[in-house]
């Protein structure tokens, strides 16, 4: 029952690798989305809060309730439950909090250098190059204080993968297999 963790920077290609992988592999594609789904349903949080806890800040009274301790450990829980069904390929956050020690789980991170994530985000959205650097900025600040609560450690730290894939061509597609 393998499973691939894969997360990413904003405009890394993440979307289309995971769907070549998940095809590829004839393996069933989850996102956070899901996971967070997952997590409400078995908790008293609504999902939006379980999505702040992933991508950004809880209430500065998080820190009396540990309100994001509690919602980190629900999505523990839901990332575990989809985990143990055969065949996942898993895009985005959650596959952070997949325990290092499972052997059938392969961590991947997808990265790539500002400048090719500008030019492929102004491309593909149209949008100004410095909104888009703004917006690659704040999203690379919400990866950054996700593992940093996690591992005291940065999104892109070689020690939380066990490979890293660097994204440089702006149309890169999934070889067939």
């Amino acid at each position: 029952m393998p499973v691939v963790s894969i997360f990413s920077g904003t405009y890394c290609l993440d979307e289309e690798v995971t769907a070549g992988v998940a095809r590829n592999l004839d393996h069933r594609l989850i996102a956070d989305e899901e996971v967070i789904a997952q997590a409400a349903g078995h908790c008293d949080l609504p999902e939006e809060k379980l999505r702040q806890a992933m991508h950004g800040q809880l209430s500065i009274f998080s820190r009396f309730t540990r309100e994001k301790e509690r919602a980190v450990a629900y999505l523990r829980e839901a990332i575990a439950e989809l985990a143990l069904a055969d065949n996942v390929v898993h895009r985005g956050f959650a596959g952070h909090l997949l325990p290092g020690y499972i052997s059938h789980v392969l961590k991947v991170c997808l990265v790539a250098g500002q400048e090719f994530r500008i030019a492929r985000a102004a491309g593909d959205a149209g949008q100004a190059k410095g909104k888009v650097k703004r917006r690659i900025q704040q999203e690379d600040l919400a990866r950054s204080q996700w593992t940093a609560f996690l591992f005291q450690r940065g999104p892109w730290d070689r020690r939380l993968y066990d490979i890293k894939i660097p994204c440089t061509r702006p149309r890169w597609s999934m070889p067939s297999i």
